[in-house]
């Protein structure tokens, strides 16, 4: 869903601005005992705003130690980092920040990704 970029888009005054920010929601169902290493999702970054890009930055914002990051130029795996050996619910927020080539923050890209452990394993 395509926004108006706030301020809080502003990494660093050097980048310039943020034209636009988007944020892309997924939901994920795992069963307990998943093994760590199961790649889940590939994340693209919202690259039909930008010209000329030098490059996509993707990072996971809030702490969530349960899964990790495989980054490449424009995209992201995301991949469990544990056995799941618990039923819950948890959620993952990812940003992705895409530069122009002149090392310009232009789009932000926020990932919000809703996982369901569940309680059997099958």
């Amino acid at each position: 869903m395509p926004g108006a970029c706030e301020k809080s888009c502003q990494i660093v005054p050097k980048y310039g601005y943020c034209r636009r920010e988007y944020i892309r929601y997924h939901s994920i169902a795992l069963t307990r005992n998943t093994k760590a290493g199961k790649r889940l999702l590939t994340l693209r970054a919202n690259q039909n705003i930008v010209d000329n890009m030098g490059r996509a930055q993707f990072y996971i914002q809030n702490g969530n130690s349960n899964f990790k990051l495989m980054p490449y130029h424009d995209r992201a795996e995301m991949k469990t980092a544990k056995v799941f050996s618990s039923a819950g619910d948890s959620n993952v927020v990812i940003i992705s920040d895409i530069f122009d080539s002149k090392t310009r923050l232009v789009c932000r890209t926020k990932f919000i990704i809703y996982v369901n452990v569940g309680e059997f394993t099958f």
